[in-house]
């Protein structure tokens, strides 16, 4: 489903703080919260210069990245640091 940027506005899901960029990408590839949650609980972290995290799990091919506990984007397979 293509789901076209700011469709969505920041929100919380489960007690964790998404931007609406990230329910846009998670809205458009099909990841659910869980899946969102199981990366950050368990993924592989890399701290990128900006200070954000990325979380990558292979389990589910998808990174995850938060910027001070906020999910700030979603998205399939791996994203290199910056």
């Amino acid at each position: 489903m293509d789901v076209p940027r700011g469709t969505n506005a920041p929100g919380s899901i489960g007690g964790r703080s998404y931007g609406g960029h990230a329910l846009d990408e998670m809205q458009s590839e099909g990841f659910t919260p869980s899946v969102v949650e199981d990366a950050i609980r368990s993924g592989e972290r890399v701290t990128q210069s900006t200070g954000r995290i990325s979380h990558y799990s292979p389990a589910n091919n998808v990174t995850v990245i938060t910027s001070d506990g906020k999910v700030v984007t979603v998205t399939s397979g791996t994203v290199k640091p910056r």
